[in-house]
């Protein structure tokens, strides 16, 4: 785990946990519970992530255009500086979701040492898994022969 703040949590809660389940006597019940509430943590604190990465990604979207027009208007070193410091930030971030994008697309190639596909790739590989899934949840719910 190289996020601190979650491993915090999730020791912080633990003992918790183990409080409100002391009555549980079957260790199964008391594992499944635990995967239960780790996961509701999980989810929670991962949505929280996203919503900061957002945020962070459409600021630094909006000072990259803004810095754009000042570098056109007065093409300074200062803010052609500027500028590049913030291309860098918004292809960091970038990154960080192309990355996300490999790993919910499974390639087990890329793991193994070929990349030389580009992110591109990736994001096309999870829109058009995606358009598949909501294509078969669209016919599930509109026809209850179809048994997708």
């Amino acid at each position: 785990m190289n996020d601190c703040d979650y491993v915090a949590l999730i020791n912080n809660n633990y003992p918790v946990w183990l409080e409100e389940f002391k009555e549980v006597a079957d260790p199964r019940l008391f594992w499944d519970l635990s995967k239960y509430k780790i996961r509701q943590d999980t989810n929670t604190y991962t949505k929280e992530k996203a919503r900061e990465r957002k945020a962070k990604l459409s600021e630094t979207g909006e000072k990259l255009q803004h810095c754009q027009e000042l570098s056109v208007e007065d093409p300074s070193t200062e803010n052609m500086k500027k500028l590049e410091i913030l291309k860098t930030e918004c292809d960091l971030l970038y990154d960080y979701i192309a990355q996300g994008a490999i790993v919910r697309s499974k390639a087990k190639w890329y793991e193994q040492g070929a990349r030389e596909k580009g992110n591109k790739y990736f994001l096309n590989f999870e829109s058009l898994r995606g358009k598949k899934f909501h294509t078969k949840i669209f016919y599930k719910g509109s026809n209850s022969n179809n048994k997708f």
